[in-house]
């Protein structure tokens, strides 16, 4: 059976091939390589190289492996890469393709490794790549051809031993001490008694809170700016990564085919540092691959979502603040245009936010309320109204007045953020930090809402499963919604009466 990573980057082509359209032809040839596996010494030594290459009227296999200017003996593996094939513009999407080159040869260098194609060369030793010891490293950037991919080392006499792990999706990490006191703690948390509310806040609140406070206060960053940022930028858009960091490429090749980007300032934020390496070679290929400048905030430990967000804002130079989820693509372009005027054209508007879909373009998310959860009483969680219901089936406003919206797509001032504190860091890890900001921002008398006109695709909580399959983040889900119980009280249901008018005539 096709793993959840598998799939999950065939919807994305599917999307992509929404978005992208009909392409126009280029001929010139172009090599790229990402990464570099040497096995072997002497006469035994063998090499494996993956790239992509732009070939419009070549063929995959006319790529040229030379070692000190000999020909080596290769054989070529070539994969799909829509979203390269997107960036220049090409009608045919078979005039690029991504690769993996075999060759062997006694006492192969590196530095002296020189590919051809046509009449583009590329000298290894002024090219920047990543080398690798691990053939699944490789398998991992092969999308939706892995098997393919393994069949083809496999016939080389290489054999991919975790390619249960590879696919696109990364290993579980290992938490930080900090997260397995969190972990521990919530563990204590009996969900199913009737006092459980008032134990979680007065005993375990405090205690999984300061526990991550004291996390938080060790956390740094550092920014790395790739291609040149706009020097006043109108917006700034920051977007967290943890784990799948591929995903920036099929941002970028979006991005970098929507005009109205060019003048953002767009800020990936890193948190997760066992990726350091590998998003730092990944990002480097991508200034060179997508006009699309943008910067990398790489945080040298996990501080979540929230925390994520704040540090990646405290960079941002934009008048305007688009939080943004790393996987949610566009359906078309000038789509942050749109939400922009939206929002600039509306006196009292907080928070925007968009309406989300999934890829078969039923909705995700066009604004939350608040609702009773029965396996957890005595607290309030998030509910998307029409969740799942095709979007053609719903008449959705053009603006919709809602207290609350995800914080997958959230534009506002930044000013207006920075007043409210950002996302309250006092929720550990993540969750509800979303909802407590909308709340922030009505508490100071400002309308939030959800466009009913921008829509964009989203594939929601692909990184979480990286961390645990138990049920402890659940309960860390359920600490977090007891204090916004705590910290809201009352006032909730008067907020809840004054701003979220925009579904008085709903019953979801």
């Amino acid at each position: 059976m096709k793993s959840q990573a598998v799939m999950l980057l065939k919807r994305f082509k599917r999307v992509l091939k929404k978005r992208l359209g009909k392409q126009s032809a280029t001929k010139d040839a172009f090599i790229n390589v990402d990464f570099a596996l040497v096995n072997g010494r002497g006469n035994s030594t063998t090499l494996v190289l993956l790239g992509w290459m732009k070939k419009t009227n070549l063929k995959p296999d006319e790529l040229r492996v030379f070692n000190q200017n000999s020909l080596l003996t290769s054989h070529v593996f070539s994969y799909s890469r829509d979203d390269v094939a997107a960036q220049f513009s090409l009608q045919q999407q078979t005039d690029v393709c991504g690769f993996i080159v075999y060759a062997k040869a006694p006492e192969l260098n590196l530095a002296q490794i020189k590919l051809v194609l046509g009449d583009r060369e590329l000298v290894l030793a002024s090219h920047r790549y990543q080398q690798t010891n691990t053939p699944a490293q490789l398998v991992r950037h092969v999308s939706s051809e892995q098997s393919a991919a393994v069949r083809f080392l496999a016939e080389h006499d290489i054999n991919v031993d975790d390619i249960a792990t590879a696919g696109a999706s990364l290993p579980k990490r290992p938490l930080s001490k900090h997260a397995e006191k969190v972990k521990a703690l919530v563990a204590n948390m009996q969900v199913n008694q009737s006092n459980w509310v008032k134990t979680c806040q007065q005993e375990i609140l405090p205690k999984l809170q300061d526990v991550w406070k004291q996390h938080l206060q060790q956390a740094k960053s550092r920014i790395v700016r790739y291609g040149e940022s706009p020097g006043r930028p109108k917006v700034s858009v920051i977007i967290p990564l943890y784990g799948r960091y591929d995903f920036m490429r099929y941002q970028l090749s979006t991005f970098s085919a929507d005009t109205a980007m060019q003048n953002v300032e767009l800020i990936y934020v890193l948190d997760d540092p066992e990726l350091e390496h590998e998003v730092a070679v990944t990002a480097h290929g991508l200034a060179k691959t997508f006009p699309q400048p943008f910067s990398v905030v790489f945080m040298d430990t996990n501080v979540g979502f929230g925390s994520a967000n704040n540090h990646g804002a405290a960079y941002a130079q934009g008048e305007l603040l688009l939080l943004l989820n790393s996987d949610i693509i566009p359906r078309s372009a000038g789509w942050l245009d749109v939400l922009c005027k939206q929002y600039e054209s509306t006196s009292d508007a907080g928070v925007l936010g968009a309406t989300l879909l999934y890829e078969d373009e039923s909705i995700q998310h066009c604004g939350m309320v608040f609702t009773q959860e029965p396996n957890a009483p005595g607290i309030t969680l998030n509910h998307h109204p029409h969740k799942g219901v095709p979007l053609a089936l719903v008449s959705l406003p053009s603006l919709r007045k809602s207290l609350l919206t995800t914080g997958a797509c959230m534009l506002m001032r930044r000013e207006l953020f920075e007043q409210v504190g950002g996302f309250d860091r006092h929720y550990v890890i993540g969750d509800f930090e979303d909802s407590d900001l909308c709340l922030s921002v009505a508490a100071l008398g400002y309308q939030n809402y959800v466009s009913g006109v921008v829509t964009l695709f989203h594939l929601e909580r692909l990184s979480q499963r990286l961390v645990s399959d138990d049920n402890w983040k659940q309960k860390l889900s359920f600490a977090n919604a007891c204090y916004q119980q705590q910290k809201w009280g009352a006032q909730l249901a008067d907020l809840e009466q004054k701003f979220n008018q925009g579904w008085e005539s709903e019953h979801a």
